[in-house]
Protein backbone atom coordinates (compact mmCIF):
# COMPACT_ATOMS: atom_id res chain seq x y z
CA UNK A 1 0.00 0.00 0.00
CA UNK A 2 2.82 2.61 0.91
CA UNK A 3 4.71 1.51 -2.57
CA UNK A 4 1.51 2.69 -4.27
CA UNK A 5 1.14 5.59 -2.76
CA UNK A 6 4.54 6.51 -3.13
CA UNK A 7 4.38 5.73 -6.54
CA UNK A 8 1.23 8.24 -7.20
CA UNK A 9 2.44 10.79 -5.67
CA UNK A 10 5.85 10.95 -7.60
CA UNK A 11 3.59 10.88 -10.32
CA UNK A 12 1.30 13.72 -9.73
CA UNK A 13 4.83 15.55 -8.66
CA UNK A 14 6.22 15.02 -12.03
CA UNK A 15 2.90 16.16 -14.03
CA UNK A 16 3.09 19.07 -11.90
CA UNK A 17 6.95 20.19 -13.16
CA UNK A 18 5.92 18.68 -16.61
CA UNK A 19 3.34 21.11 -17.06
CA UNK A 20 5.18 24.06 -15.13
CA UNK A 21 8.13 23.74 -17.80
CA UNK A 22 5.62 23.64 -20.78
CA UNK A 23 4.41 26.80 -19.92
CA UNK A 24 7.42 28.49 -19.34
CA UNK A 25 9.14 27.29 -22.64
CA UNK A 26 5.84 28.63 -24.71
CA UNK A 27 5.92 32.11 -23.15
CA UNK A 28 9.90 32.38 -23.84
CA UNK A 29 9.30 31.28 -27.15
CA UNK A 30 6.66 33.90 -28.09
CA UNK A 31 8.32 36.61 -26.55
CA UNK A 32 10.92 36.12 -29.27
CA UNK A 33 9.05 35.29 -31.96
CA UNK A 34 7.02 38.83 -31.07
CA UNK A 35 11.03 40.23 -31.69
CA UNK A 36 11.65 38.36 -34.55
CA UNK A 37 8.56 38.14 -36.60
CA UNK A 38 4.79 39.75 -37.64
CA UNK A 39 2.23 38.58 -38.64
CA UNK A 40 0.71 40.09 -41.87
CA UNK A 41 -2.23 39.50 -43.72
CA UNK A 42 -1.83 37.88 -47.49
CA UNK A 43 -4.72 38.85 -50.31
CA UNK A 44 -5.70 34.82 -50.06
CA UNK A 45 -6.78 35.56 -46.83
CA UNK A 46 -4.04 33.29 -44.41
CA UNK A 47 -1.28 34.24 -42.36
CA UNK A 48 2.07 34.26 -42.85
CA UNK A 49 4.64 35.15 -40.44
CA UNK A 50 7.58 37.48 -41.62
CA UNK A 51 10.84 38.35 -40.66
CA UNK A 52 11.42 41.63 -39.55
CA UNK A 53 14.08 43.53 -38.80
CA UNK A 54 14.61 44.96 -34.89
CA UNK A 55 15.47 48.75 -34.95
CA UNK A 56 18.71 48.81 -33.08
CA UNK A 57 19.77 51.36 -29.88
CA UNK A 58 18.95 55.17 -30.76
CA UNK A 59 22.70 56.47 -31.68
CA UNK A 60 24.17 59.49 -33.02
CA UNK A 61 24.12 57.55 -36.89
CA UNK A 62 20.12 56.51 -36.69
CA UNK A 63 19.52 59.89 -35.34
CA UNK A 64 20.99 61.71 -38.45
CA UNK A 65 19.15 58.91 -40.82
CA UNK A 66 15.51 59.54 -38.75
CA UNK A 67 16.46 63.21 -39.62
CA UNK A 68 17.56 62.73 -43.16
CA UNK A 69 14.24 61.19 -43.69
CA UNK A 70 11.72 63.54 -42.09
CA UNK A 71 13.56 66.43 -43.83
CA UNK A 72 13.37 64.75 -47.04
CA UNK A 73 9.32 63.75 -46.49
CA UNK A 74 9.11 67.52 -45.31
CA UNK A 75 10.72 68.64 -48.95
CA UNK A 76 8.40 66.34 -51.08
CA UNK A 77 5.44 67.75 -49.55
CA UNK A 78 6.64 71.47 -49.73
CA UNK A 79 7.74 70.82 -53.48
CA UNK A 80 4.28 69.22 -53.98
CA UNK A 81 2.42 72.19 -52.34
CA UNK A 82 4.26 74.35 -54.66
CA UNK A 83 3.49 72.58 -57.88
CA UNK A 84 -0.19 72.61 -56.90
CA UNK A 85 -0.31 76.15 -56.73
CA UNK A 86 1.78 76.93 -59.92
CA UNK A 87 -1.25 74.85 -61.33
CA UNK A 88 -3.64 76.99 -59.65
CA UNK A 89 -1.85 80.15 -61.15
CA UNK A 90 -2.35 78.25 -64.98
CA UNK A 91 -6.16 77.54 -64.19
CA UNK A 92 -6.42 81.56 -63.32
CA UNK A 93 -4.47 82.87 -66.47
CA UNK A 94 -6.61 80.82 -68.44
CA UNK A 95 -10.16 81.99 -66.99
CA UNK A 96 -8.62 85.29 -66.95
CA UNK A 97 -8.38 84.88 -71.20
CA UNK A 98 -11.41 83.61 -71.35
CA UNK A 99 -12.85 86.80 -69.42
CA UNK A 100 -10.79 88.87 -72.11
CA UNK A 101 -12.45 87.14 -75.35
CA UNK A 102 -15.85 87.30 -73.40
CA UNK A 103 -15.49 90.84 -73.10
CA UNK A 104 -14.08 91.93 -75.90
CA UNK A 105 -16.96 90.18 -78.12
CA UNK A 106 -19.73 91.38 -76.01
CA UNK A 107 -22.19 92.92 -77.74
CA UNK A 108 -23.49 95.23 -75.58
CA UNK A 109 -23.14 97.29 -72.24
CA UNK A 110 -24.94 95.32 -70.51
CA UNK A 111 -23.19 91.85 -71.45
CA UNK A 112 -19.81 93.86 -70.70
CA UNK A 113 -21.40 94.41 -67.25
CA UNK A 114 -22.61 90.96 -66.38
CA UNK A 115 -19.06 89.35 -67.24
CA UNK A 116 -17.31 92.02 -65.10
CA UNK A 117 -19.78 91.05 -62.50
CA UNK A 118 -19.11 87.07 -62.99
CA UNK A 119 -15.47 88.12 -63.25
CA UNK A 120 -15.67 89.74 -59.50
CA UNK A 121 -17.54 86.66 -57.98
CA UNK A 122 -14.61 84.52 -59.87
CA UNK A 123 -12.03 87.08 -58.82
CA UNK A 124 -12.98 87.43 -54.75
CA UNK A 125 -13.95 83.54 -54.82
CA UNK A 126 -10.47 82.25 -55.70
CA UNK A 127 -8.46 84.64 -53.48
CA UNK A 128 -10.58 83.93 -50.42
CA UNK A 129 -11.11 79.80 -51.30
CA UNK A 130 -7.85 78.73 -53.61
CA UNK A 131 -5.03 81.30 -52.77
CA UNK A 132 -5.08 82.11 -49.39
CA UNK A 133 -5.29 78.60 -48.00
CA UNK A 134 -1.36 77.69 -50.20
CA UNK A 135 -0.44 80.52 -48.08
CA UNK A 136 -1.56 79.57 -44.85
CA UNK A 137 1.93 78.51 -42.27
CA UNK A 138 4.45 80.91 -44.62
CA UNK A 139 6.28 82.52 -42.18
CA UNK A 140 6.24 86.35 -41.51
CA UNK A 141 9.67 88.40 -41.49
CA UNK A 142 9.63 92.27 -42.32
CA UNK A 143 12.05 91.76 -44.77
CA UNK A 144 10.26 88.96 -46.49
CA UNK A 145 9.51 89.08 -50.07
CA UNK A 146 9.14 85.21 -50.90
CA UNK A 147 6.74 84.75 -53.82
CA UNK A 148 6.30 80.88 -53.12
CA UNK A 149 4.52 79.68 -50.65
CA UNK A 150 5.46 77.91 -47.48
CA UNK A 151 8.93 78.73 -48.88
CA UNK A 152 10.86 81.57 -47.12
CA UNK A 153 9.77 84.54 -45.36
CA UNK A 154 6.66 87.50 -46.64
CA UNK A 155 6.31 90.89 -45.02
CA UNK A 156 2.81 91.96 -44.57
CA UNK A 157 2.71 94.85 -47.76
CA UNK A 158 4.38 91.75 -50.05
CA UNK A 159 1.56 89.36 -48.79
CA UNK A 160 -1.24 92.02 -50.44
CA UNK A 161 0.92 92.44 -53.43
CA UNK A 162 1.68 88.83 -54.11
CA UNK A 163 -1.97 87.41 -53.59
CA UNK A 164 -3.32 90.11 -56.03
CA UNK A 165 0.06 89.64 -58.43
CA UNK A 166 -1.06 85.92 -58.47
CA UNK A 167 -4.71 86.74 -58.98
CA UNK A 168 -4.12 87.97 -61.94
CA UNK A 169 -3.44 91.57 -61.64
CA UNK A 170 -0.98 93.47 -63.74
CA UNK A 171 0.42 95.66 -60.73
CA UNK A 172 3.97 96.47 -59.46
CA UNK A 173 4.72 93.47 -57.02
CA UNK A 174 7.91 95.05 -55.27
CA UNK A 175 6.71 98.68 -55.40
CA UNK A 176 3.56 98.36 -54.60
CA UNK A 177 4.28 96.34 -51.06
CA UNK A 178 7.06 99.09 -50.00
CA UNK A 179 4.34 101.79 -49.95
CA UNK A 180 2.14 102.50 -46.63
CA UNK A 181 -1.28 100.68 -46.10
CA UNK A 182 -2.89 104.05 -47.57
CA UNK A 183 -1.22 104.10 -50.66
CA UNK A 184 -1.87 100.59 -51.26
CA UNK A 185 -5.48 100.82 -50.26
CA UNK A 186 -5.47 104.03 -52.81
CA UNK A 187 -3.79 101.72 -56.11
CA UNK A 188 -6.68 98.98 -55.42
CA UNK A 189 -10.16 100.12 -53.93
CA UNK A 190 -12.18 102.98 -55.32
CA UNK A 191 -12.23 106.01 -53.41
CA UNK A 192 -16.43 106.12 -52.77
CA UNK A 193 -15.68 102.74 -50.87
CA UNK A 194 -12.29 104.07 -48.59
CA UNK A 195 -13.27 105.01 -44.91
CA UNK A 196 -11.25 105.75 -41.57
CA UNK A 197 -11.73 104.62 -38.14
CA UNK A 198 -10.46 105.01 -35.02
CA UNK A 199 -12.55 102.52 -32.83
CA UNK A 200 -12.43 99.39 -33.44
CA UNK A 201 -16.39 98.48 -32.82
CA UNK A 202 -16.98 101.27 -34.91
CA UNK A 203 -14.97 99.78 -37.76
CA UNK A 204 -16.85 96.37 -37.16
CA UNK A 205 -20.12 97.65 -37.70
CA UNK A 206 -19.19 98.86 -40.37
CA UNK A 207 -18.02 96.29 -42.08
CA UNK A 208 -20.98 93.88 -40.92
CA UNK A 209 -23.39 96.70 -42.56
CA UNK A 210 -21.54 96.73 -45.72
CA UNK A 211 -21.15 93.96 -48.67
CA UNK A 212 -19.67 91.00 -48.45
CA UNK A 213 -16.39 91.05 -50.52
CA UNK A 214 -12.65 91.83 -49.48
CA UNK A 215 -11.51 94.35 -48.11
CA UNK A 216 -7.99 95.79 -47.62
CA UNK A 217 -7.39 97.17 -44.09
CA UNK A 218 -4.49 99.37 -42.74
CA UNK A 219 -3.63 99.76 -39.09
CA UNK A 220 -1.17 101.60 -36.94
CA UNK A 221 2.25 99.79 -38.95
CA UNK A 222 0.38 96.76 -40.55
CA UNK A 223 -1.32 95.65 -43.72
CA UNK A 224 -3.87 92.78 -44.38
CA UNK A 225 -7.00 91.60 -45.68
CA UNK A 226 -10.48 91.65 -44.57
CA UNK A 227 -12.99 89.14 -46.13
CA UNK A 228 -16.54 89.43 -45.06
CA UNK A 229 -19.22 87.25 -45.65
CA UNK A 230 -22.25 87.14 -43.57
CA UNK A 231 -21.96 87.87 -40.25
CA UNK A 232 -18.33 86.98 -40.54
CA UNK A 233 -15.71 88.68 -40.59
CA UNK A 234 -12.43 87.05 -40.98
CA UNK A 235 -8.69 88.70 -41.04
CA UNK A 236 -6.20 87.45 -43.34
CA UNK A 237 -2.46 88.50 -43.03
CA UNK A 238 1.17 87.97 -42.41
CA UNK A 239 1.07 88.41 -38.51
CA UNK A 240 4.00 89.78 -37.02
CA UNK A 241 2.25 88.79 -33.68
CA UNK A 242 1.78 85.17 -32.95
CA UNK A 243 2.41 83.13 -34.55
CA UNK A 244 4.86 85.11 -36.85
CA UNK A 245 3.23 83.42 -40.11
CA UNK A 246 0.58 83.86 -42.78
CA UNK A 247 -2.79 83.63 -40.77
CA UNK A 248 -6.51 83.48 -41.01
CA UNK A 249 -8.12 84.59 -38.05
CA UNK A 250 -11.69 86.01 -36.80
CA UNK A 251 -12.06 89.75 -36.36
CA UNK A 252 -12.68 89.67 -32.62
CA UNK A 253 -9.77 87.29 -31.93
CA UNK A 254 -7.04 88.94 -33.84
CA UNK A 255 -4.93 90.26 -31.12
CA UNK A 256 -2.83 92.78 -33.84
CA UNK A 257 -6.36 94.99 -34.54
CA UNK A 258 -7.34 95.14 -31.21
CA UNK A 259 -4.07 96.85 -30.52
CA UNK A 260 -4.65 99.42 -33.05
CA UNK A 261 -5.93 102.51 -32.97
CA UNK A 262 -6.53 103.43 -36.42
CA UNK A 263 -8.46 101.50 -38.98
CA UNK A 264 -8.23 102.79 -42.88
CA UNK A 265 -10.08 100.58 -45.24
CA UNK A 266 -10.95 100.25 -48.84
CA UNK A 267 -13.42 96.93 -50.63
CA UNK A 268 -11.69 95.48 -53.15
CA UNK A 269 -14.76 93.89 -54.24
CA UNK A 270 -16.71 96.92 -55.44
CA UNK A 271 -14.22 98.37 -57.77
CA UNK A 272 -15.14 98.02 -61.32
CA UNK A 273 -12.35 99.65 -62.64
CA UNK A 274 -10.07 97.06 -61.20
CA UNK A 275 -11.99 94.36 -62.32
CA UNK A 276 -11.91 95.87 -66.11
CA UNK A 277 -8.14 96.22 -65.63
CA UNK A 278 -8.16 92.84 -64.63
CA UNK A 279 -10.23 91.95 -67.75
CA UNK A 280 -8.21 93.36 -69.71
CA UNK A 281 -5.15 92.81 -68.63
CA UNK A 282 -3.85 96.07 -68.28
CA UNK A 283 -1.21 98.23 -66.26
CA UNK A 284 -2.05 98.93 -62.63
CA UNK A 285 -0.17 102.18 -61.51
CA UNK A 286 1.08 102.35 -57.73
CA UNK A 287 -0.33 105.07 -56.20
CA UNK A 288 2.55 107.63 -54.84
CA UNK A 289 1.61 110.08 -52.49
Amino acid sequence: MFIMYHFFYILFISIIIYIITSCTQARNDEQKNKKKCRVSNKADGKDKIEKVKVAGPLNAENFQASQKNILNNFNIRIRNHISRYDLLKDEISEQQDKYFNNYKNAASDTDRKVITENATHYIISTITEKIFPFWYGTKWDFEGITETPLKGEIACGYFISTIMKHAGFNIERYKLAQQDAKSIIKTLCKHETIRSFSDINTYRNYLLNGPDGLYITGLDCHVGFIYKTGNSLFFIHSNYGYPQEVIKEDFDESVVLHYSNSFYTGNISDNDNLIGKWINKENIPTFIP
